[in-house]
């Protein structure tokens, strides 16, 4: 669709050349030339403005009488000029916005290998918390339940005080790697 507006403009500088002795037409080329980057690919592009330049060629030709071969080579050059500035510029966009996208990407990595490293180093934590407290915590209170049976009375309010405040520390660690493991939940 873009493309064959492109071809109507084209059209209607040939009819513009052709009925104007004095004519901007070939800077119209030249600007018809400077839009084709966004619209064809390069080889595509470079077709179309030989085809156009021939029929400059031909129609300025046909109505004079002297060579437009300078000239039409002249605006010829100053088509591909213009085409390949804006290629240029419409390739840095591209890269820029790609670049863009890159970075956006590298962020989000960054962040979610951060995430990562905190979430693995919860589980390490909950784990050693379980493993080594929470066994640690389960013998202790075996031991003072036990010892408890076994000293004479006046140790024994002293042994079950310990022996409580060790269940309850127990139940302090089970809870707080509970919450920990909770937590492992990662999106």
């Amino acid at each position: 669709q873009s493309f064959m507006l492109i071809c109507v403009m084209a059209l209607l500088v040939v009819v513009l050349l052709h009925f104007s002795s004095r004519s901007v037409a070939p800077i119209l080329f030249v600007l018809i030339a400077a839009q084709l980057p966004r619209r064809l690919e390069r080889a595509p592009a470079l077709v179309f403005l030989v085809v156009v330049n021939l029929v400059f060629y031909i129609v300025s030709s046909l109505q004079t009488d002297q060579s437009m071969f300078f000239t039409v080579v002249t605006f010829f050059l100053l088509q591909i000029y213009a085409y390949s500035t804006i290629e240029m510029s419409y390739r840095e966009e591209k890269a820029k916005a790609e670049l863009k996208v890159l970075n956006q990407e590298r962020i989000a990595t960054r962040f979610l290998l951060k995430e990562s490293s905190k979430r693995q180093e919860r589980i390490r934590i909950s784990r050693d918390l379980h493993d080594v407290v929470g066994h640690q915590l389960t013998a202790l209170s075996l031991d003072l339940e036990v010892s408890c049976h076994k000293v004479p009375d006046e140790f024994k309010p002293m042994l079950t005080k310990n022996l409580t405040l060790a269940k309850k520390l127990l139940q302090d660690v089970r809870g707080v790697v509970k919450e920990m493991r909770a937590e492992e939940q990662f999106e």
